[in-house]
Protein backbone atom coordinates (compact mmCIF):
# COMPACT_ATOMS: atom_id res chain seq x y z
CA UNK A 1 0.00 0.00 0.00
CA UNK A 2 1.27 3.25 -0.64
CA UNK A 3 1.80 6.18 1.68
CA UNK A 4 -0.67 8.31 -0.15
CA UNK A 5 -3.76 5.46 0.82
CA UNK A 6 -2.67 4.99 4.32
CA UNK A 7 -2.29 8.76 5.05
CA UNK A 8 -6.03 9.51 3.75
CA UNK A 9 -7.03 6.22 5.29
CA UNK A 10 -5.75 7.52 8.96
CA UNK A 11 -7.35 10.99 8.07
CA UNK A 12 -10.78 9.73 6.87
CA UNK A 13 -10.60 7.26 10.03
CA UNK A 14 -9.77 10.07 12.49
CA UNK A 15 -12.90 11.82 11.19
CA UNK A 16 -15.24 9.38 11.59
CA UNK A 17 -14.39 7.97 14.96
CA UNK A 18 -15.32 11.81 15.83
CA UNK A 19 -11.54 14.16 15.32
CA UNK A 20 -12.73 16.41 12.76
CA UNK A 21 -10.69 19.00 13.75
CA UNK A 22 -7.56 16.84 14.80
CA UNK A 23 -7.69 15.23 11.10
CA UNK A 24 -8.04 18.19 9.32
CA UNK A 25 -5.17 20.09 11.41
CA UNK A 26 -3.02 17.32 10.46
CA UNK A 27 -3.80 17.24 7.29
CA UNK A 28 -2.78 21.05 6.79
CA UNK A 29 0.02 20.91 8.56
CA UNK A 30 1.30 18.08 6.71
CA UNK A 31 0.59 20.17 3.48
CA UNK A 32 -2.56 18.04 1.85
CA UNK A 33 -4.47 21.50 1.12
CA UNK A 34 -1.47 23.37 -0.24
CA UNK A 35 -2.58 24.72 -3.63
CA UNK A 36 -0.85 27.10 -5.51
CA UNK A 37 -3.69 28.13 -8.06
CA UNK A 38 -7.38 28.45 -7.80
CA UNK A 39 -9.87 27.32 -10.60
CA UNK A 40 -9.69 30.69 -12.89
CA UNK A 41 -13.36 29.00 -13.47
CA UNK A 42 -14.17 29.46 -9.83
CA UNK A 43 -12.72 33.15 -9.77
CA UNK A 44 -14.38 34.11 -12.26
CA UNK A 45 -17.87 32.79 -11.08
CA UNK A 46 -17.15 34.72 -8.22
CA UNK A 47 -16.43 37.79 -9.72
CA UNK A 48 -19.99 37.58 -11.85
CA UNK A 49 -22.04 35.99 -8.47
CA UNK A 50 -21.00 38.63 -5.69
CA UNK A 51 -21.26 41.79 -7.05
CA UNK A 52 -19.38 43.82 -4.41
CA UNK A 53 -22.14 41.80 -1.88
CA UNK A 54 -20.98 39.77 1.65
CA UNK A 55 -18.98 36.83 0.18
CA UNK A 56 -18.85 33.78 2.64
CA UNK A 57 -16.45 30.95 2.21
CA UNK A 58 -16.69 27.20 3.81
CA UNK A 59 -13.05 25.51 3.50
CA UNK A 60 -11.20 28.75 2.92
CA UNK A 61 -7.87 27.15 4.20
CA UNK A 62 -5.68 30.36 4.12
CA UNK A 63 -8.15 32.10 2.64
CA UNK A 64 -6.18 32.38 -0.31
CA UNK A 65 -8.99 33.47 -2.41
CA UNK A 66 -8.75 36.98 -1.76
CA UNK A 67 -5.38 37.09 -3.64
CA UNK A 68 -7.06 35.97 -6.63
CA UNK A 69 -9.81 38.20 -6.83
CA UNK A 70 -9.89 42.07 -6.21
CA UNK A 71 -11.52 44.24 -3.46
CA UNK A 72 -14.22 45.62 -5.00
CA UNK A 73 -15.43 42.13 -5.76
CA UNK A 74 -17.10 41.95 -2.45
CA UNK A 75 -17.67 44.49 0.38
CA UNK A 76 -17.25 41.81 3.48
CA UNK A 77 -15.67 38.23 3.28
CA UNK A 78 -15.87 35.68 5.86
CA UNK A 79 -14.08 32.49 5.93
CA UNK A 80 -14.90 29.60 7.40
CA UNK A 81 -12.79 26.69 7.83
CA UNK A 82 -12.39 23.40 10.83
CA UNK A 83 -8.56 23.74 10.57
CA UNK A 84 -8.23 26.17 13.68
CA UNK A 85 -4.18 26.19 12.34
CA UNK A 86 -5.19 27.45 8.53
CA UNK A 87 -7.82 29.60 10.14
CA UNK A 88 -4.39 30.90 12.37
CA UNK A 89 -2.43 31.47 9.18
CA UNK A 90 -5.59 33.17 7.40
CA UNK A 91 -5.99 36.04 9.92
CA UNK A 92 -2.46 36.57 9.89
CA UNK A 93 -1.89 36.57 5.76
CA UNK A 94 -4.89 39.22 5.64
CA UNK A 95 -3.48 41.61 8.51
CA UNK A 96 -0.20 41.43 6.31
CA UNK A 97 -1.83 41.79 3.40
CA UNK A 98 -4.19 44.42 3.84
CA UNK A 99 -7.26 42.82 2.66
CA UNK A 100 -10.22 44.89 3.81
CA UNK A 101 -13.51 43.74 5.31
CA UNK A 102 -11.83 40.37 5.78
CA UNK A 103 -12.65 38.06 8.81
CA UNK A 104 -11.69 34.36 9.63
CA UNK A 105 -13.64 31.89 12.00
CA UNK A 106 -12.93 28.48 12.90
CA UNK A 107 -15.85 26.38 12.34
CA UNK A 108 -17.28 23.01 11.87
CA UNK A 109 -19.27 23.66 8.80
CA UNK A 110 -22.00 21.48 10.10
CA UNK A 111 -22.59 23.77 13.42
CA UNK A 112 -22.37 27.09 11.25
CA UNK A 113 -26.04 28.77 12.37
CA UNK A 114 -26.35 30.62 9.51
CA UNK A 115 -25.80 34.45 8.84
CA UNK A 116 -27.90 37.22 6.83
CA UNK A 117 -27.56 39.80 4.02
CA UNK A 118 -24.49 37.26 2.27
CA UNK A 119 -24.87 37.69 -1.78
CA UNK A 120 -22.57 34.66 -2.26
CA UNK A 121 -21.85 31.23 -0.63
CA UNK A 122 -19.03 29.37 -2.17
CA UNK A 123 -18.67 26.07 -0.78
CA UNK A 124 -16.12 24.38 -2.96
CA UNK A 125 -14.30 20.65 -1.75
CA UNK A 126 -15.64 20.33 1.41
CA UNK A 127 -19.73 19.80 0.86
CA UNK A 128 -19.26 16.25 0.42
CA UNK A 129 -17.59 16.15 4.21
CA UNK A 130 -20.74 16.14 5.67
CA UNK A 131 -22.85 13.30 6.35
CA UNK A 132 -26.24 13.43 4.71
CA UNK A 133 -27.86 13.78 7.81
CA UNK A 134 -25.75 17.04 8.13
CA UNK A 135 -25.92 18.87 4.24
CA UNK A 136 -29.94 19.69 4.45
CA UNK A 137 -29.75 21.87 7.36
CA UNK A 138 -26.72 23.11 6.36
CA UNK A 139 -28.19 23.75 2.78
CA UNK A 140 -31.16 25.45 4.31
CA UNK A 141 -29.30 27.82 6.60
CA UNK A 142 -27.30 28.56 3.39
CA UNK A 143 -30.48 29.72 1.36
CA UNK A 144 -31.85 31.47 4.66
CA UNK A 145 -28.47 33.58 4.84
CA UNK A 146 -28.71 34.52 0.95
CA UNK A 147 -30.40 38.22 -0.04
CA UNK A 148 -33.08 37.58 -2.60
CA UNK A 149 -30.61 37.82 -5.68
CA UNK A 150 -27.78 35.83 -3.87
CA UNK A 151 -26.72 32.79 -5.38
Amino acid sequence: MSNHFIRNLFFRAARLCGFRQLSWNLQYESGLWDCPERSPNTLSRVLDMCNGGKLAEFGCGKGEILRHIPSHAYSEYIGFDISDKAIAVAQVTATRSGFRNAAFYQMDMARWPGDSGIQLILVEECLHYLNRVEQEPFLEKCCQSLTPTGE
